[in-house]
């Protein structure tokens, strides 16, 4: 199929195209569940990756779960959506401890434990 879609560039493989979308459902599915799924997934063989392994909140996880919506997954995106609630009044915290503000400031970093989740508003940030 690749090869079949390299030989021609200006028309899409629909075959092809339905393979990437079962493949993308099948990650999001297999690597979802109590939280959304981390960079390294399941894939790496182990639940701690080589680096700080945690969620990446600035774009990372996002991405993770766009296709939520899309691939008819929405069962799987409530480890999204605990991920979000559970950490709203820390975000509340930052907020007006960094700004005076209301509304949320969400630092880019957050581990898997909500009780070493780094604040930006105590200042405190991960390895």
């Amino acid at each position: 199929m690749i090869t079949r879609q390299s030989a021609d560039r200006s028309v899409i493989d629909t075959m092809l195209l339905e393979r990437l979308y079962d493949a993308g459902r099948y990650f999001l599915i297999s690597s979802s569940g109590v939280l959304p799924p981390r960079l390294t997934g399941i894939w790496t063989g182990a639940w701690n990756g080589a680096w700080a392994d945690d969620f990446t909140t600035d774009a990372n996880v996002n991405l993770q779960v766009a296709g939520g919506n899309i691939l008819d997954t929405t069962d799987v995106m409530e480890g999204y959506f605990n991920l979000i609630l559970d950490q709203l009044d820390d975000w509340r915290t930052n907020a007006t401890n960094l700004n005076g503000a209301r509304g949320i400031l969400v630092p880019h970093r957050r581990t898997r434990s909500p009780a070493t989740r780094p604040s930006c508003a105590t200042g405190s940030v991960p390895p």
